[in-house]
């Protein structure tokens, strides 16, 4: 036997093994699902937020822990449009909330809550005990929109979509193209 072949073999392996990881690298890869500032959705996300304003007070008050808020950058310390906090504290005009701690600070401390004002408030989300989320109406937009460029959404992400029991837009409408897209 030649002393080439089995060097072009492992070379052939190395070839091929490295391709298929790839390949199977991108397919676990989604692209990013932000959502546009002005789309046209967000406006009626934010009303379907206000006018289950009662309810969310209600969820609160039951799941502290497990409520967080959307507000607007300028109300937060954060350098997005907007930011998910924590909230901590539910007032008349004001909310205390708090950066969320990222799980792989799993033990750090908490950190320092601050003020913002309740008008800030743009959307939010409770988790139920049996793991289910109520609110999360900005976030219906983004999986509408995310199904919509993908042609559907990938397995991970249809996971967790099933969780939000509040959202209302149909998959047949998650199926049809944005104006101008």
């Amino acid at each position: 036997m030649s002393w080439w072949l089995p060097l072009f073999g492992a070379a052939l392996f190395w070839v091929l093994a490295r391709y298929f990881l790839r390949v199977r690298q991108e397919a676990r890869r989604a692209p990013e699902w932000r959502i546009d500032p002005d789309d046209p959705l967000l406006p009626q996300a934010f009303e379907r937020a206000r006018a289950a304003r009662s309810e969310f007070e209600a969820l609160f008050y039951q799941r502290p822990r497990d409520t967080f808020v959307r507000i607007a950058a300028s109300d937060a310390q954060a350098d997005e449009r907007f930011a998910w906090v924590r909230l901590v504290e539910l007032g008349e005009d004001e909310m205390k909330v708090c950066d969320p701690v990222p799980p792989m600070a799993a033990g750090a401390d908490e950190p320092a809550p601050y003020t913002v004002p309740r008008a800030a408030l743009e959307d939010w989300q409770v988790e139920l005990p049996d793991g289910n989320i109520r609110g999360g109406f900005t976030l219906e937009v983004q999986f509408l929109r995310a199904a919509q460029a993908w042609n559907g959404l990938p397995p991970w992400m249809a996971e967790q979509h099933v969780r939000y029991v509040d959202h209302v837009w149909s998959r047949e409408e998650a199926a049809q193209k944005p104006e101008g897209a």
